[in-house]
């Protein structure tokens, strides 16, 4: 699940963090942190969940760097050629086809488009 729904944030660009049991520090946050499904602001474009890599697969949350570096510690699947499955917070499923293997985003010195899409799907600037 989207870690940024009432789970835990990752690399908001302010450096500040929050989780489920801190909703004091979610106006501190550069992005939005969704607790209630009254704050999704464009449902469509705010995806739930996502079919993860088996190998990065170690909790409920599916974390995504929002920083401004390539970075993702869990990998979408590539089970469905070199695609993941992803579904949105207004209940349309899409099936995304990546142009490089996730494990290609971590590192890169130019933000791979790929991983800029999923983050732009993440959450949004507050």
């Amino acid at each position: 699940m989207n870690s940024w729904m009432s789970g835990r944030s990752y690399g908001d660009p302010s450096g500040n963090e929050t989780t489920f049991v801190t909703p004091g520090t979610d106006g501190s946050l550069a992005d939005a942190f969704y607790r209630k499904e009254n704050q999704l602001a464009s449902p469509s474009q705010t995806w739930c969940l996502i079919d993860e890599d088996a190998g990065s697969i170690n909790d409920s949350l599916f974390l995504v760097d929002m920083s401004a570096a390539n970075g993702i510690p869990d990998m979408p699947s590539s089970r469905h050629g070199q695609s993941y499955e992803i579904s949105f917070a207004d209940g349309h499923m899409e099936n995304v086809k990546m142009l490089h293997p996730a494990s290609d985003w971590v590192g890169s010195a130019v933000p791979d488009p790929d991983w800029v899409k999923l983050k732009s799907w993440t959450t949004v600037p507050r």
